[in-house]
């Protein structure tokens, strides 16, 4: 395989595929794609979880995504069906600009050159510093679907979402129910919410609705006065236990501890950068709506590959 190219395309999703196709479509050919798994597609398990418990409200060409029949598999099956473009599957562990050429380095250390890198690399939720540094994640539930919450055995256990956009709100307002409708007797603020001040000014207003209504009833508290979290103690079964913040704390009602997700939305994921940053570079799918600061979903971050790549 030569190791110089016009187009280096880092990252082997829907959304790179798609970039690569269009490129090819206005003639050009001289173009790689990495891909850090075994296969293309090999992370598309966060696409089931989105169809699973999310309807889009974009009406595009890409709407079989979001109609419930295509999941994790069926999705990366599409996107890799009839696909025959130049792949390397290893991981772009660097990339380094010298004059006007890119050199990306793999992780076993082999060097590609390219005109111009693409960064198809998608998103993941942000995380806090007091969890960053905690050795053991079992009570971390940020990746979590409503479907999941609901196996919670909520007479030991209470669930702290720290957030105040849909995400959170939505996931509060459907295991709410579920408790509801399980449990006889509720214990008395199962789940929690971090919010910084109120709920996001682009929250769904329905979502704020369904969230507020259990409130009233002591499915969930809102709590607002313990968001810059400073540390998090866990207790023996490496479940929450207390939460410090600069100006308050929290102290678990539960006998077994709490689990906590973290959706303060999403931030991009490149390769170490040197003598460059990411403003060199054309980014497109998740990792452009996360940089833009806008709504992660699947049809948006397809739309945006596409139009990027005709805009060449």
């Amino acid at each position: 395989m030569k190791k110089e190219y016009e187009y280096a395309i880092v990252g082997g999703g829907p959304a790179g595929i798609v970039f690569y196709q269009e490129l090819v479509k206005s003639h050009k050919t001289n173009i790689i794609l990495f891909e850090k798994g075994n296969e293309l597609c090999s992370e598309l398990s966060t696409y089931g979880l989105f169809v699973r418990n999310h309807e889009a409200d974009e009406k595009t060409k890409w709407d079989f995504l979001v109609d419930g029949k295509h999941l994790g598999s069926g999705i990366a099956d599409y996107f890799q069906k009839g696909f025959n473009g130049v792949v390397q599957y290893s991981e772009i562990k660097q990339i380094t600009k010298t004059e006007n050429i890119y050199q990306l380095a793999t992780e076993s250390g082999e060097v590609y050159k390219a005109e111009n890198v693409v960064l198809a690399t998608g998103a993941r939720l942000k995380q806090i510093d007091a969890i960053r540094r905690l050795p053991a994640q079992e009570f971390n539930i940020s990746s979590f679907s409503a479907e999941d919450l609901k196996k919670i055995d909520f007479s030991n256990h209470e669930i702290i979402l720290i957030g105040s956009g849909d995400k959170t709100l939505l996931k509060a307002a459907r295991v709410a129910k579920h408790i509801e409708e399980k449990y006889t007797q509720i214990p008395r603020g199962p789940i929690t919410i971090f919010v910084k001040n109120k709920f996001a000014d682009h929250a769904n207003p329905d979502f704020v609705r369904d969230v507020e209504s259990y409130v009233k009833k002591g499915t969930i508290q809102i709590i607002d006065n313990c968001w810059q979290i400073e540390e998090i103690k866990l207790n023996e079964n490496n479940l929450v236990e207390k939460i410090i913040s600069t100006d308050s704390q929290y102290q678990i009602k539960a006998p077994h501890g709490a689990y906590v997700g973290v959706f303060i939305g999403f931030e991009g994921r490149w390769p170490k950068l040197v003598n460059c940053s990411v403003e060199d570079f054309i980014c497109i799918g998740d990792l452009d709506l996360a940089l833009n600061k806008k709504k992660i979903n699947i049809p948006g971050a397809l739309l945006s590959a596409e139009q990027r790549a005709k805009e060449i």
